[in-house]
Formats: C-alpha cells, sequence, structure tokens
C-alpha cells in the first residue's frame, strides 16, 4: 500500500505535463495578426526571458552554495540528490511556465478583444463626445489598447457583465471606447488631459455641464462602475 502511495506522485506529475502540453500546443497553434501587437508580444516575451536568465544566474549561485552545505552535513547523499532534483523541477516549471504565460498573453489579448468587439458601443471622438455633453447625455468613455492585459480584464469581468450592461441602459450612458493600441493621437490628447500615461483610462462624463468627469479606478468591479453609473 505505500509502495503504491510512493508512484502516486510521478504519476500525476506526468498526467499535469501531459494536460498543460495540450493546452500549450492548443494556444499556439492561434495565429497573431501581424502589426504593433504582434511586435510588443515579441518584445515581452524577450524581457521576460531575459530576466529569467539574469535571475536564474543568482539562484543557481545560491542553490550551489546550499548544496555544498548538504553535502558537508550530516544529511547524506539521498537528502543532496533529493534537492538537485526538486530545485532542478522547479526551475525549469519556472521557466516553461513563463515561456508559455509570455506567448500566450498576447493571444489572450487578442481573442478577448475579438470577442468583445461585438458588443455595442460607439468609437470614441472627441467631435461625438462633445456632441453628446452638449445634448445633456451622460457619457462613459473606455480607453483601452488590444496589448493591454488590464483593459481586457476589465471588459471581460467587468464592463461586459449583464449587471454593467443593465445599469448603462436603464440611466441612459453612451457608451464610447477609444482604441490606443497604435497610439491615436486624439486619445493621447484625452490620456494628456488627465494625467495619463498609458491605459487603461475609464472616465464617466455625468452630462450635467455643472458636474465635473468622474475618473473610474483602473482595476474595475461590476459593484464599483455600477454605483458611479446610479450616482448620476
Amino acid at each position: 500500500m505505500l509502495e503504491q502511495l510512493y508512484s502516486a506522485p510521478p504519476i500525476l506529475g506526468l498526467v499535469g505535463l501531459a494536460i498543460a502540453f495540450f493546452i500549450y500546443t492548443v494556444m499556439s497553434r492561434r495565429e497573431i495578426p501581424d502589426g504593433e501587437v504582434q511586435k510588443i508580444g515579441e518584445q515581452i516575451h524577450l524581457g521576460a526571458m531575459v530576466f529569467m536568465k539574469r535571475e536564474y544566474t543568482y539562484l543557481l549561485i545560491f542553490a550551489a552554495v546550499l548544496l555544498g552545505l548538504i553535502l558537508m552535513s550530516d544529511l547524506g547523499n539521498d537528502t543532496a540528490l533529493s534537492f538537485v532534483v526538486g530545485a532542478s523541477s522547479s526551475a525549469l516549471a519556472g521557466w516553461l511556465g513563463m515561456y508559455a504565460a509570455t506567448k500566450a498573453n498576447v493571444r489572450t489579448a487578442v481573442a478577448a478583444n475579438e470577442e468583445g468587439a461585438s458588443q455595442e458601443y460607439e468609437v470614441f471622438s472627441a467631435q461625438r463626445l462633445e456632441e453628446l455633453q452638449s445634448a445633456g447625455k451622460p457619457v462613459f468613455v473606455n480607453m483601452t489598447a488590444a496589448w493591454c492585459i488590464t483593459c481586457l480584464a476589465n471588459e471581460q469581468t467587468t464592463l461586459g457583465t449583464e449587471r454593467v450592461k443593465a445599469v448603462m441602459a436603464d440611466r441612459g450612458i453612451t457608451y464610447m471606447k477609444g482604441d490606443w493600441t497604435n497610439e491615436d493621437p486624439e486619445i493621447t490628447a484625452v490620456l494628456e488631459h488627465f494625467n495619463r500615461p498609458s491605459v487603461p483610462l475609464y472616465v464617466l462624463y455625468p452630462g450635467q455641464k455643472d458636474r465635473e468627469p468622474v475618473i473610474l479606478p483602473q482595476i474595475l468591479t461590476p459593484g464599483i462602475v455600477a454605483e458611479a453609473f446610479e450616482s448620476i
């Protein structure tokens, strides 16, 4: 019975590796459209792997010192072997995890952006925003980008929820979306106006000329957005 328990972790580990490899294979088959998004994704991946290489250089020195201490102690060769196997497995998992994650993030961003594209909103323009404000209509502006993971996460977990959509409709709020993927100058001007170096930027214009625009947090929840919408 005890021998069977000893064999369970390696078997479960192999099953986990097989599942992870399958998911990675499916993910890597998804094509990334050429352009700025692909370039940014490649730079993120390159930067992450350079960081991992530098980090592992220091960790290797630390592991070597620790292994020497184990060998000089009374812990024995079995403990030293276990340490080497465990440390190597952990390092490999970290390296492969970072490699896969930085390959997957841009594909996830593109997929989320494509899914969100079917939602109803108006493409941002300063002229259209001014028209809606002059008419006294409330406007919610979402400044986003295809490479912005935070932006896309907020759209999936908050802005795309039925609760937020319902409150937006009940309050007659016009939803405008600005795409800063290629650093549109018109959107850049809005970011600079609100002292933001980048996206996301969420601004709620109440519709009354005597009220200032409300800047929402960069990390959204349905409760935060619904409360802001209900306040106008």
